[in-house]
């Protein structure tokens, strides 16, 4: 149960050497978090419009290989090999509305992710303020209880000589 006691001059004590905008725009910048959730967003933007491409004309190259055997008297073990390569347009008409309600949803995604953007956003903001209120409050703090520390030292000092004092004058 032994507590070591504080070294004060080991001790330093400093406000932030940058303004408060300093560390809320780095923080906006390189928080994990935050980075995690404009990711989010980016990812959704590519869901609407992967969603949207579903009203799109499709082009697609089409190649088909097939080998096949055949069996008969003129000529046994015959093999074939065909090979077909072609172009395929789609063009889509009506798909029963399920395009429509693909885009729909993946737009409400991206508003969701949005929003949590903005709240993450939000909540880093104050951490940043509140921490550096913390700092530059804590380093004033710790100044004025040195201040006191020092007072109360100054008191001892005094009453001690006081009743040093007071003591003489009861002998004399």
């Amino acid at each position: 149960d032994f507590l070591a006691a504080l070294d004060m001059k080991r001790a330093v004590f400093k406000a932030p050497d940058k303004e408060y905008q300093h560390y809320h725009d780095l923080a906006l910048q390189l928080h994990p978090d935050l980075l995690l959730a404009q990711a989010k967003v980016e990812i959704a933007k590519l869901e609407v419009d992967k969603a949207k491409a579903g009203h799109y004309p499709t082009l697609d190259w089409v190649a088909q290989r097939s080998k096949s055997k055949s069996e008969n008297v003129l000529t046994p073990l015959a093999t074939y090999l065909t090979t077909q390569t072609g172009v395929q347009l789609s063009v889509p008409i009506f798909s029963g509305g399920y395009t429509d309600s693909a885009v729909n949803q993946t737009q409400i995604l991206l508003t969701r992710e949005q929003e949590n953007f903005e709240q993450t956003k939000r909540n880093v903001s104050l951490m940043v303020r509140k921490e550096y209120q913390n700092l530059t409050e804590g380093v004033l703090k710790v100044l004025a209880y040195e201040n006191a520390l020092a007072s109360a030292q100054q008191m001892v000092t005094s009453i001690r000589k006081s009743i040093m004092m007071l003591f003489r004058i009861d002998v004399t």
